[in-house]
């Protein structure tokens, strides 16, 4: 009987630790996706700017500042 027990545990025990390597899989992929999406965020952002400061220059012939500067 103690022998089919710890069987059964030890069955557990893998299924747990099998499980748990899953989730620490999927939880990196999920921090590489939202970094991914971070630095793509960044990148518009900075396009973003660049697009302003050039509208900026085109419409006035002068550096105009950029957004989020202090005039």
């Amino acid at each position: 009987m103690a022998e089919q027990n710890m069987q059964s545990l030890d069955a557990a025990i893998e299924e747990t630790i099998d499980l748990v390597h899953q989730v620490i899989e999927q939880t990196r992929a999920e921090i590489a996706r939202s970094q991914a999406l971070s630095q793509a965020e960044a990148d518009l952002v900075q396009s973003i700017e660049r697009i302003v400061d050039e509208s900026a220059v085109l419409r006035t012939g002068d550096d105009a500042p950029s957004i989020g500067t202090a005039s």
